[in-house]
């Protein structure tokens, strides 16, 4: 491959972004990789050969100061020192005054004009006292380019230390070329550099080699840049002293024509403060305890500056992937269970910033988070027509880890949002969007959407730098996210915001956040000791998304007397499958030794939550949602985000929808709302919903993935109000509904299995929902036309903290009340369970008013026999119509 042709990982190209990028916690990306960019060959070739003419080389663009004539200290008191931090050393930009191309240096993620700064490489160390502003060159020759093995030479890494030591230093493109510029292939080129030796850009390790992108020694080489691109590479200097870098810009147009900037200088100060003749103190570094001239020039280690004596992650030549530095002690964060968000920040002046917030509105800067993602969460890789999009990750069968795009109660759950964000400053065909910038760990990772339904498409892809997620409106959203080796890993996630033009205002900006994950319980206990005992995480589960708890499913509440006892026996054989049917299923029940099931009516104290409910009004807060389905559908909620859910305001229950479209959130009533599903809901009914549509014919769908044109509603239960008020899940039921079709809300399946369970199906259907949480699931509609859809929310009050609900207090006071009940026994005097209609019907007939909670307490649904010792089969009195009196 020429030398000519090459360029670090682009990152942030708009159309050709290359494998891995690396990248800061606080301010820019990149990267470092043998990798080659080539430009489309016939352009490429055009602008390779553009003459350089004597007249362009002598000329040099700068503010009227005369740099040669001042000295170093006299220079540094006029501008600004970039050191310990990230900068783009050659940014080529769009100047719209000269109708060309001019370069500038960013500093952090701003830019600014080349002749306002210094770029300063002084003598710096990590903290443990290794030197990382020079090298010694490795006795095998394979940096040869740079001089001479067992050479010390000045170097500013491309590979990113914590804390940008001692520059971390790259080169770019805005995002501000012109259309009528072809934006995919900017030359960059270095005309000369004016300084005490030579002067080198380039890429490549100690281990492997390298070679020049850039260098005072060749100045046949040049780089190509695509709009938005960016690089990070080592630049090394001969000598200390300073050095005057002269760089230009040259493009084709749409019409063929080339476009040539004229020279810019951006200035480096290479060496101590002495050396340099700047007062003592001018630059700060970490003290030096291993001096470059200590260093193994046998050394094998692939980070360019360590030698092999460094612990170092070992990284398998299958992924290629730098390890992760491990984060800084007592710097960052374990993350508990719970909610997360990468939010996007925008401020007047258009800069941009990214924190992780939680729920409790702390937020965390680049690398002071976290996040452990137990064995529990290990799954294993199914690949069908639904999740081919996985196939990255490794073979059928294959383990990996996830954490799910459903909240799970006992794992971090990071999401991403930009509902901070101000958009009436935003270009609306640009938006904001989020990249996945640097990556480093030991194996692979993809974010994804997996609704159930369709199959699974790819957002992120630590491979795939050029994937990115754009918000078009304010959002938050939250993936699936999988890795497919255990171990520690580094992402640098990076917002970028396109801003509406505006004459004396820069149109985009950046900023950036780096999370932690520690992946399998070996590197949770390494990094975040007791955090799997704290939070009782087990060995892997079975299923990748936490299920809701359905009602009949629940746990019976703790009889209070031996008479109420009715539900260890069975509870345990209600789970035992039904025998299939016999022969002898028409002989009578005593010729099949079996027992009869019979309702009784008894007494009995009330249980805790029978006892709340009684006092509270049932503690239920109920509203009615409408949705207009259809092509044309109308409606004033049409798109963006909403939640529904419970609130206490004022010590009041009530049930309303977190409307997030606009900057600030707001809790309105459902009533105030109409759901419009248009055409952009509409899908053909796949085969895991034949059974509310037949395959092919038009159903329309809110997904749990946020699709545009398409309101994207989900549960919540984070309402600051319900923190105090209230403990334990809320319990979501489905009342009523009416419309044209069917209607069936569901979770989604793991990894891309469909249908995962069934919320809503019918009037009387539930679901709870863990506290703090918030969950998208699935609304399929199978008919145009108008629906209302009645759900209720019921809490559990707080024992001993009132709350005035719809009916009254809650608090538990006085003496505990009597309840009367249904229950099954035989004649034998054995407990026994009633299939619900049964018991229903007898309380109907008798006049019993059963006590009701919402929850069926007493009653087991689905199964018709229960097993008993003996090999009978124990039935119930419904054919006996003179014993139980049921119609």
């Amino acid at each position: 491959m020429p030398t000519s042709t090459m360029q670090a990982i682009s990152c942030r190209t708009r159309k050709h972004r290359t494998l891995f990028s690396l990248v800061t916690g606080g301010i820019a990306v990149l990267a470092l990789s043998f990798g080659a960019f080539f430009s489309p060959p016939a352009v490429a070739e055009e602008i390779r050969d553009s003459p350089r003419t004597e007249e362009t080389s002598a000329r040099t663009i700068d503010s009227g100061e005369d740099a040669d004539a001042l000295s170093n200290a006299e220079l540094a008191g006029r501008r600004r020192m970039l050191y310990h931090r990230h900068v783009d050393a050659a940014h080529v930009a769009w100047d719209a005054e000269k109708n060309n191309f001019k370069i500038q240096v960013v500093d952090g993620a701003t830019p600014k004009e080349a002749d306002s700064v210094l770029v300063r490489l002084g003598p710096d160390a990590t903290t443990d006292g290794r030197e990382v502003s020079r090298i010694k060159l490795p006795s095998s020759n394979k940096l040869s380019f740079l001089g001479a093995p067992g050479s010390i030479l000045w170097n500013a890494p491309a590979k990113f230390y914590q804390g940008w030591l001692p520059v971390w230093a790259g080169m770019g493109a805005g995002h501000d070329i012109p259309d009528h510029i072809d934006s995919e292939v900017i030359k960059l080129e270095l005309m000369k550099v004016d300084g005490p030796g030579a002067a080198t850009i380039w890429n490549g390790d100690m281990s492997e080699g390298g070679k020049a992108v850039l260098s005072s020694k060749d100045p046949s080489l040049f780089y190509i840049l695509s709009e938005g691109g960016h690089g990070h590479f080592n630049w090394t200097f001969d000598k200390p002293g300073r050095y005057t870098f002269h760089f230009r810009a040259s493009a084709k147009t749409i019409d063929g024509q080339t476009i040539t900037s004229d020279p810019y200088q951006v200035i480096w100060l290479v060496g101590s403060d002495e050396e340099l003749g700047l007062a003592p103190g001018t630059t700060s570094g970490n003290p030096i305890q291993i001096p470059a001239e200590d260093f193994d020039t046998g050394e094998t280690d692939t980070r360019l500056g360590d030698d092999e004596n460094t612990d170092v992650p070992v990284v398998s030549e299958e992924d290629n992937i730098a390890a992760a530095d491990p984060p800084m002690e007592g710097r960052y964060t374990c993350a508990v269970p719970g909610h997360y968000d990468l939010a996007a920040k925008i401020g007047g002046d258009r800069s941009v910033s990214a924190a992780v917030r939680d729920d409790r509105a702390k937020e965390y800067g680049a690398y002071e988070l976290l996040i452990p993602v137990p064995d529990s969460a290990m799954r294993t890789l199914e690949l069908n027509s639904y999740t081919r999009a996985l196939s990255p990750l490794g073979a059928h069968g294959s383990k990996i880890w996830v954490l799910p795009e459903v909240q799970a109660s006992h794992l971090p759950w990071l999401g991403f949002s930009t509902e901070s964000v101000d958009y009436s400053d935003i270009n609306p065909q640009k938006g904001v969007r989020l990249y996945l910038d640097s990556f480093y760990g030991p194996g692979r990772m993809l974010t994804y959407d997996d609704d159930g339904i369709n199959p699974i498409e790819t957002v992120l892809d630590s491979r795939q730098v050029e994937y990115s997620y754009k918000f078009f409106e304010p959002t938050h959203r939250h993936t699936s996210m999988a890795f497919n080796k255990p171990g520690l890993y580094d992402l640098g996630f990076q917002y970028t915001a396109f801003f509406k033009p505006v004459e004396g205002k820069h149109d985009q900006d950046y900023a950036f956040n780096d999370v932690y994950y520690a992946v399998g319980n070996e590197e949770i206990d390494k990094f975040c000791p007791g955090w799997l005992e704290q939070y009782d995480v087990a060995s892997p589960a079975a299923e990748a998304n936490p299920k809701p708890t359905d009602k009949e499913s629940e746990a019976k509440p703790k009889p209070t007397d031996k008479e109420s006892d009715t539900s260890d026996k069975g509870k345990a054989a209600a789970n035992v499958p039904v025998a299939p049917p016999t022969l002898t299923e028409n002989l009578p029940a005593e010729e099949r030794h079996e027992e009869i099931c019979e309702p009784v009516h008894i007494t009995r104290p009330a249980t805790d939550e029978e006892w709340r409910a009684l006092q509270a009004g049932k503690n239920v807060a109920r509203a009615t949602l409408t949705f207009n389905v259809g092509d044309v559908a109308s409606g004033n909620a049409s798109n963006g985000h909403f939640d529904l859910g419970p609130v206490v305001e004022g010590g009041k229950l009530a049930l309303k929808v977190k409307d997030d479209r606009g900057q600030v959130p707001r809790w309105v009533s459902p009533s105030s709302l109409s759901f419009a599903l248009g055409a952009s809901a509409r899908m053909p009914a796949p085969p895991a919903l034949s059974s509310i549509a037949t395959q092919g014919t038009p159903i329309w769908l809110i997904s749990s993935v946020q699709k545009p044109g398409v309101p994207w509603l989900g549960m919540n239960s984070q309402h600051p109000g319900l923190r105090g008020a209230t403990t334990g899940p809320v319990t979501f039921t489905l009342e009523a509904v009416r419309g044209p079709g069917k209607v069936l809300m569901f979770e989604s399946g793991s990894l891309g299995g469909g249908i995962g369970r069934s919320l809503f199906t019918r009037s009387g259907s539930s679901f709870t929902l863990p506290a703090n949480t918030h969950a998208h699931y699935n609304w399929v509609f199978s008919q145009p036309g108008t629906y209302t859809m009645t759900i209720s929310a019921r809490v559990t009050p707080t024992v001993g903290s009132p709350l005035a609900a719809s009916s009254g207090n809650v608090t538990l006071t006085g003496k505990r009340p009597m309840v009367d009940d249904v229950i099954g026994r035989t004649p034998s005097g054995k407990d026994c369970v009633l299939p619900a209609d049964v018991k229903a019907r007898f309380a109907k007939h008798n006049g019993v008013q059963l006590a009701h909670t919402g929850t069926q307490v007493q009653i087991l649904v689905g199964f018709a026999l229960l097993a008993l010792s003996g090999g009978g089969y124990l039935v119930w009195a419904t054919r006996r119509r003179s014993r139980s009196g049921l119609a």
